[in-house]
């Protein structure tokens, strides 16, 4: 049955059963006016008529009430039908649904890949960019800088963010650099592609201005450079190996102020004099025998500065050391006091260095 007709079946048996109801009231008052009147009377014969009516409409409500019940359960397996339909459809829906969801996660999952692949391709090249950019580049910081993981990462962030922006649904919910692109006039945010561009017309160009530089002359300066794209800086350049300082004495390049050598304390020239003068064969020696007696010197100058010998007592001898082709250095005279102990110890420190140095020279 098609639907709505339990409807009109209710609608009809709500009129039946009003006219059941009248037919019941008339046919109380005919039947009592029959049964006052006698057998052979017209009201007699009116309740006959009326009883006959009631019992048809009677009859015809059952009727009715069987057809509602029927028409309810057709409705009834209507609705349910329908609601099969329904959720069959819906479960196709939603199958499609996590398919394109698969599909999307799967697409994600391989652009991310490609994100990770070529963040592993920039990062070799910034990494052969640092390796070819000398460590006397006057803008080595600022290539490397450039360049860097992490100013690469920050740059990515930017770009999901502006792409954000655009979307109801934007994928990148984390802090970024975006303020620091971001033109104030309209909110203009170039895309990550011009900014690579800037950077790399900019990491190029500071080190074709910086590779003209000279190489670092004998006196450890840097010569005028050439510039070529930018201004070259002129900075000191990092000294190799073979330039560093000798930490064992004073360099040789540098100055060496003699201090004043005070009463009874032997200077390095009156040193040199007692040192006779040894083949180049053994200079290796000699300076090994000068550290030996260098150190023993500085051990005698801070026992003697540190203790004081009570009166009476003999002062502690002086650590003999062998010396191979040295003659023996004289032991400094005997301090006045502390002070002068401690300032003969530092100047007999200096003459030794200085001597040390020109042994190994």
């Amino acid at each position: 049955m098609p639907a709505g007709q339990a409807g009109i079946v209710t609608e009809k048996l709500a009129k039946l059963d009003e006219h059941i109801a009248g037919l019941k009231v008339e046919l109380g008052t005919a039947s009592l006016q029959g049964a006052l009147n006698g057998p052979t009377s017209s009201e007699q014969a009116r309740a006959y008529q009326l009883a006959d009516q009631l019992r048809h409409a009677e009859e015809d409500r059952d009727l009715l009430v069987r057809a509602l019940s029927t028409a309810e359960e057709q409705e009834l397996a209507r609705k349910t039908r329908l609601a099969a339909e329904d959720r069959a459809s819906k479960n196709r829906a939603f199958s499609q649904h996590a398919s394109r969801w698969q599909k999307a996660v799967v697409d994600l999952m391989d652009n991310a890949a490609k994100v990770q692949a070529a963040f592993d391709r920039a990062l070799s090249a910034a990494t052969a960019m640092e390796a070819l950019t000398p460590w006397s580049h006057p803008a080595r910081s600022t290539i490397i800088e450039n360049i860097s993981d992490d100013e690469l990462r920050g740059l990515v962030a930017v770009e999901f963010e502006k792409l954000g922006r655009g979307s109801a649904t934007g994928f990148w919910a984390w802090p970024s650099r975006i303020v620091e692109f971001e033109r104030r006039e309209d909110g203009f945010v170039p895309s990550l592609e011009t900014v690579a561009a800037e950077r790399a017309t900019i990491i190029k160009s500071l080190f074709a201005g910086g590779s003209s530089i000279a190489p670092a002359s004998e006196d450890g300066g840097t010569r005028e450079p050439v510039a070529q794209g930018v201004d070259a800086v002129a900075t000191p350049a990092i000294r190799t190996p073979s330039e560093v300082i000798d930490l064992r004495s004073v360099s040789a390049a540098e100055p060496h102020t003699e201090a004043e050598p005070s009463e009874g304390t032997e200077t390095a020239a009156d040193v040199e004099q007692a040192i006779p003068a040894s083949p180049p064969a053994a200079a290796a020696g000699d300076l090994d025998v000068l550290r030996k007696r260098l150190a023993a010197e500085l051990e005698a100058s801070v026992a003697v500065g540190d203790t004081e010998p009570a009166e009476g007592a003999e002062a502690p001898d002086q650590p003999d050391v062998a010396v191979e082709a040295v003659s023996p250095i004289p032991a400094p005279a005997p301090a006045v006091s502390d002070t002068d102990t401690m300032e003969a110890s530092r100047q007999r420190t200096a003459e030794l260095s200085a001597l040390a140095n020109r042994a190994s020279i």
